[in-house]
């Protein structure tokens, strides 16, 4: 959540903002939303959960900041409906929980809700980033209305305030973007058009205001993302832009959960999402490379999202099978999507550990050191507790050749097995006594 306070906040830079939810989305994003602690997290202190608090948070960073293309805009819209769209579908089906377990179900206990305040972040990110009406003072004396289209062709709403009732709509087409505003008196508002990356015209009531990128009235400026006007006075207005370029291809590719844990002969399921504008459908395949002898299903899925200009989004479930060899490491996958002159790619990897040193889940440990030199060698073998700090003592009082060690090599391994196991230890310190 720290994250994503830091760019609602202001306090992220826009390349610190996108680095910080690139990372959200990359190890805390799993099967039904983002979790708060990531499960490949070491040392947890709590369990990884879903929780709405944290997560419109999140929703809402992905949804502000600059992204001509909108296509992080959409992630925020996505962590919406992965997450919300989850518990509405479960009992009882019209309200949101307090939480949610890594499995997806409520952990019902003493302290659970099923119906809980402040789990409706939603309906205050749809309306201020979304549909996008914000006061810029108080009391909405004046206010903007920035709308995040993203995906979704059309919003509609009405804001109270104490002058009276802001009504917005909006209509996002193939080739230019519509919106509609009504304010009471007592106010001045400024709104803002999408430009999806282009190069847009932009009227004001029918009357110019901005031309692919000269000003023409309004106050009218950009930030590459929007177009802005300014001085709307009360009464209706009609505030519409025409895209005179094309819209270029562009995509990116996501997978949920990124780290899976995996075990000899397992099943694990990758959801990945493909994210992209194109002036027509984007048009694509979505593939899977796995390690050698690993089986990855399906190899290939065929992805056409419709854009027409306009951000789109499909997703496509992958299964990946753990041979019932695999030794202890981490496995990497790799989903690629290539289509329409573009190509874009998202990594994952599925960790196998066959003991755990934490809580000692197999017959014992060992550590073995060996003592070189020149061509002799002293070798120890002793057994080491699970999770426990453990001296290891090696006696050379009878090694003649204790005064010339030339080399020391320790070894770690799990008692009665020959399974490769890629664990990691420390050694704190070596001494002489």
């Amino acid at each position: 959540m720290s994250e994503s306070a830091a760019v609602l906040a202001g306090v992220a830079s826009q390349q610190q903002a996108d680095r910080a939810l690139a990372y959200l989305r990359a190890n805390d994003w799993s099967s039904h939303g983002s979790l708060d602690v990531s499960p490949a997290t070491p040392n947890q202190v709590i369990s990884p959960v879903y929780e709405p608090l944290p997560s419109g948070f999140e929703a809402a960073a992905r949804l502000s900041g600059d992204d001509p293309g909108e296509l992080g805009f959409d992630t925020g819209l996505q962590l919406i409906r992965q997450f919300w769209d989850w518990i509405l579908g479960q009992d009882p089906g019209s309200t949101f929980w307090e939480k949610a377990s890594e499995d997806g179900t409520p952990p019902l206990a003493q302290f659970e809700s099923l119906a809980h305040g402040w789990a409706s972040s939603p309906t205050v990110t749809l309306t201020s980033d979304v549909l996008g009406v914000t006061p810029t003072s108080a009391g909405f004396a004046t206010y903007s209305v920035i709308p995040h289209p993203a995906g979704p062709s059309w919003a509609q709403g009405s804001v109270p305030t104490p002058q009276g009732s802001i009504g917005v709509s909006w209509k996002s087409h193939t080739g230019s973007f519509g919106m509609s505003i009504t304010a009471p008196a007592g106010t001045t508002g400024a709104a803002a058009v999408p430009t999806f990356g282009r190069q847009v015209r932009v009227t004001v009531d029918g009357h110019l205001a901005w031309d692919a990128g000269t000003s023409a009235g309004y106050g009218a400026h950009t930030d590459g993302t929007f177009v802005y006007v300014e001085g709307l006075g009360a009464g209706s207005h009609s505030v519409t832009s025409t895209y005179v370029s094309a819209a270029a291809a562009a995509v990116t590719v996501a997978a949920a959960p990124v780290t899976l844990d995996g075990a000899p002969g397992g099943l694990d399921h990758v959801a990945v999402t493909v994210t992209g504008i194109a002036p027509g459908t984007l048009d694509g395949a979505l593939t899977v490379s796995a390690p050698a002898g690993w089986t990855a299903e399906p190899a290939s899925v065929p992805v056409s999202p419709h854009s027409d200009g306009r951000v789109a989004s499909a997703s496509a479930d992958f299964y990946v099978q753990v041979p019932s060899d695999a030794g202890s490491g981490q496995y990497p996958l790799t989903f690629t999507f290539s289509g329409d002159g573009t190509t874009a790619s998202a990594s994952a990897s599925v960790q196998v550990s066959l003991y755990s040193f934490s809580d000692g889940t197999t017959d014992g440990y060992q550590a073995t050191v060996t003592l070189t030199s020149g061509s002799q060698t002293l070798t120890t073998t002793v057994p080491v507790p699970a999770n426990a700090w453990t001296p290891v003592d090696v006696d050379v009082s009878s090694w003649a050749y204790r005064d010339d060690i030339t080399g020391i090599s320790v070894s770690y391994a799990a008692v009665g097995s020959t399974t490769p196991w890629s664990m990691q230890f420390q050694i704190d310190d070596v001494g002489w006594s």
